[in-house]
């Protein structure tokens, strides 16, 4: 099989978006590794007598991992859907192989799919505290 299995147009476009998809889950990479070294860095600076001096002391070990655990596991997934995308995107112009080209845009799918979810789960944590705020801001006013 070749290439010319898929439609000019599109082979064109997933070629395109095969880079951007590339380098954007290249730069999460890096990201999740910087943030890897931050976490290394604050754990061995926050015992140290300048933390404390700086009154920087007080988060600890545990507290620092799962925070660390927590932002990768909102990391992670997207990086691994992205690569996915790429990797099946490349099968498909090199082979045409209509099946890599789906499996690519199941990744990316994937991907969407995961941010769209995070973010609705975002929008329902602030109406949840803009509502208790309110809740506090009227009980406070019956108090008076």
């Amino acid at each position: 099989m070749n290439s010319q299995m898929i439609d000019p147009g599109v082979n064109s476009a997933l070629s395109n978006a095969k880079y951007w998809a590339k380098g954007y889950a290249w730069i999460m990479a890096v990201y999740v590794g910087l943030m890897a070294l931050g976490m290394i860095a604050a754990l061995i600076f926050s015992g140290s007598a300048f933390a404390s001096e700086m009154g920087a002391g007080g988060f600890g070990m545990g507290f620092m991992l799962i925070m660390f655990l927590f932002v990768l596991a909102l990391t992670l997934p997207p990086i691994l859907y992205l690569f996915g995308f790429v990797r099946n995107s490349e099968a498909a112009l090199a082979s045409g192989n209509p099946q890599s080209f789906s499996a690519a845009l199941i990744n990316l799918k994937s991907f969407f799919k995961f941010y769209v979810i995070l973010v609705l789960i975002i929008i329902a944590v602030y109406a949840i505290v803009l509502l208790g705020a309110l809740a506090m801001g009227g009980l406070s006013n019956l108090a008076m």
